[in-house]
């Protein structure tokens, strides 16, 4: 297992590093201000042009929580973490490496694989690009605003944590949900480009529900995609 995901990670290398920094570059592009003038700066506009004094105002937690919550993040989010794998699902399926596998392995071990290398790939997707945001969000930035009382900073460090754990945790399974109906696509017709568009209208037709951020959703959307992505391989057709 840990050689195949070796071989996993080698192959779509360059399409984890666009992935990873697309994600940093979607957190930095999210509103954060807006003046009375109608213009809205982004949290990289606040890292670039807002002095120290104004930029204290803001906390980690608070310009953390913006970059990830924003409505393009939640709708291409997904999508941008799903293309290494279903890249690399899409290529064995057109090469024919898939039967190989099956025969060599079995239907479920091979299904069971590819649905790990879906889970994997989204961790480190994720936390590569949400870590490198908050590396530089604790840059630019203090843990509380000037303006919280003593009393109001008694979480410290903690408090942080556990907001960024939730949030990775949210996202995570709304990510790997998404991921699981593209391979879900590919599985019935291989056409990346196809399954891509269709999951970005289904992201976009739910999007007041996953941007209501309550856990239910991605846990209810996740199980439903996993039995549908058992059901697809037990039919074991292709169209």
């Amino acid at each position: 297992m840990k050689q195949h995901t070796f071989i996993f990670f080698q192959k779509k290398k360059a399409l984890y590093i666009i992935s990873m920094f697309s994600i940093v570059l979607m957190c930095l592009s999210a509103p954060l201000a807006a003046e009375s003038g109608g213009v809205v700066h982004s949290v990289l506009d606040a890292m670039q042009d807002f002095s120290a004094s104004r930029r204290a105002v803001f906390s980690i937690k608070g310009v953390f929580a913006t970059g990830v919550s924003s409505f393009w993040f939640y709708l291409v989010m997904p999508l941008v973490a799903s293309i290494p794998v279903a890249s690399y699902i899409s290529d064995e399926w057109k090469c024919g490496f898939h039967q190989f596998e099956i025969m060599r392995a079995g239907s479920f071990a091979y299904m069971r694989t590819r649905l790990f290398y879906l889970l994997e790939s989204n961790a480190v997707i994720l936390l590569a690009g949400m870590g490198i945001y908050l590396l530089a969000v604790c840059f630019y930035f203090h843990l509380y605003p000037d303006y919280m009382t003593e009393a109001e900073r008694a979480g410290g460090a903690w408090d942080l944590a556990c907001s960024v754990a939730v949030r990775f945790g949210y996202l995570f399974l709304y990510s790997a949900a998404i991921s699981l109906f593209i391979m879900i696509l590919v599985r019935l017709y291989n056409d990346l480009f196809f399954d891509l568009s269709a999951a970005f209208v289904l992201n976009y037709l739910l999007r007041n529900w996953v941007m209501g951020e309550s856990v239910i959703y991605p846990l209810v959307l996740f199980f439903v995609m996993l039995v549908l992505y058992v059901i697809t391989w037990k039919k074991g057709k292709k169209v």
